[in-house]
């Protein structure tokens, strides 16, 4: 637990996500600041003061972080606090690297790893540098990313209650976009939902993705007719945030997610080994891997589930399908560190497609969506979009006796081949009778070719849905 908790601090210092910067900075005033030299001169300098973290001396690494740093709510003591837990940690093989950067805005990437070279931190930070290239300044946003849309989604639920939804626009920049709808287009949309809303309104907000500053957010009303979800980003501005949209978001991530589908089943007696190694590995590399059970021959089965093994070829349980490629079937102790070596080859790869959920709504009979798709240098000859409804954990059990987890419970696709991914492609799923709290929907672009081929049918990314 208290891994667990240090885990979560550091998480919170590190998230400086932002799409769009007020450049009216200045430089802390100090007589003895060294000449300008390059940003890749900077991280290698910024690189060596990690090296030598010390308790009683953390000036070294201060340097790079004046009296005045301020960024996403997070000033120079937070930036101490931190690097103090680091050393309190014993947590020393620290390297930090340079990525991209636009003028004076970087992004660059801190590893922090454990003596057994296990990562425990692995994030990237967005920051801004001064014009000299000698200190960190921060985009002097005084509330966190966090906060604002908190905030948010608290004027969001009492403008609608209150059919006042003046304060809410002010949240909303003066040239929004997402997926063509400006913010007069925000304005009339909020304004019919206020008009049915009733007290017993709820919104919730998931912050989805803090380096692109992305969230979601779920407005229901229990004893009315509003269930709706949508996803947005936001800019930090001088002091605060504006809700931009989704077309002003700038990059998506460059690392491919994994999915790995199991053949499982309650009755198989060697399946549990290959549950927990995928539960295991899910807390381990948290978003950047999915996981979802086919289980066959059981309560749980559902339409489609023994259709995707015997496409693979996998009848045999359990089945392990990385990425669509790479099938393992180990069912012993040994299965974690089979699964993770495999993994760790994939998390590594550059994406070539990218999904963003744009919208989702939930009826008595259906999900429907919207979603973009982007594609680099990925053919669209047998591609499709595949989705899958998953229970994070059924009240049914395994052979173990312990809860199912991560279950199917219906699957969906749609060809793409001759679809203009220009625009949002929209899916329909329906939905099995019972329909438990704890789902998720997962998102992921494949290539079926007939008959299955293990070199060319691969799941290109994922991407994974609250509702």
């Amino acid at each position: 637990m208290r891994k667990f908790l240090f885990l979560v601090i550091l998480t919170l210092l590190l998230i400086t996500g932002c799409n769009r910067f007020d450049s009216n900075f200045t430089a802390p005033d100090d007589p003895n600041e060294p000449e300008e030299i390059s940003l890749q001169d900077f991280f290698v300098n910024l690189n060596d003061s990690l090296q030598i973290l010390e308790p009683a001396n953390l000036a070294p690494i201060m340097a790079f972080y004046p009296s005045n740093y301020l960024n996403n709510g997070k000033n120079s003591q937070d930036i101490i606090n931190f690097y103090t837990d680091i050393i309190n940690e014993n947590l020393t093989n620290i390297s930090a690297i340079l990525i991209e950067h636009e003028y004076q805005k970087v992004k660059w990437r801190l590893t922090i790893s454990n003596k057994y070279e296990k990562n425990v931190v692995d994030s990237t930070i967005v920051d801004i540098v001064n014009d000299s290239n000698t200190a960190f300044i921060g985009n002097q946003s005084v509330i966190s990313f966090s906060e604002y849309i908190q905030n948010f989604s608290k004027i969001l639920e009492n403008s609608l209650v209150s059919d006042n939804t003046i304060p809410l626009m002010e949240y909303y920049a003066d040239d929004y976009l997402n997926n063509d709808m400006d913010k007069s287009a925000m304005r009339v949309f909020y304004n019919s939902l206020a008009a049915v809303a009733t007290s017993n309104l709820q919104v919730t907000v998931n912050y989805t993705q803090p380096f692109q500053n992305k969230f979601s957010y779920w407005i229901y009303d229990v004893n009315g007719v509003i269930n709706s979800t949508k996803v947005d980003y936001a800019a930090a501005v001088p002091d605060s945030f504006l809700i931009v949209g989704t077309e002003s978001a700038g990059e998506f991530d460059d690392v491919q997610k994994v999915l790995v589908e199991l053949g499982t089943g309650i009755w198989c007696s060697n399946c549990p080994y290959a549950e927990a190694a995928l539960h295991s590995l899910k807390e381990e590399f948290s978003d950047q891997f999915y996981y979802i059970e086919y289980h066959v021959n059981d309560a749980l089965q559902v339409e489609g589930n023994l259709e995707t093994l015997s496409y693979y070829g996998d009848t045999t349980l359990p089945i392990a399908k990385f990425q669509g490629q790479t099938k393992l079937s180990h069912n012993n102790e040994a299965t974690l560190n089979y699964y993770r070596n495999v993994l760790t080859t994939y998390l590594n790869q550059e994406a070539r497609a990218f999904l963003d959920n744009n919208e989702t709504t939930i009826t008595e009979e259906e999900i429907s969506g919207l979603v973009q798709i982007e594609l680099q240098a990925v053919s669209q000859t047998n591609l499709y979009l595949k989705y899958s409804l998953v229970e994070l954990e059924s009240d049914k059990t395994n052979f173990a006796g312990e809860k199912c987890k991560q279950v199917v419970l219906a699957n969906g696709s749609q060809l793409l081949e001759t679809t203009d991914l220009s625009q949002p492609i929209q899916y329909n799923l329906d939905l099995p009778d019972y329909l438990p709290e704890d789902i998720v929907l997962y998102l992921w672009l494949q290539t079926l070719d007939e008959p299955y081929d293990e070199e060319s049918c691969k799941i290109y990314n994922v991407i994974e849905v609250n509702l």
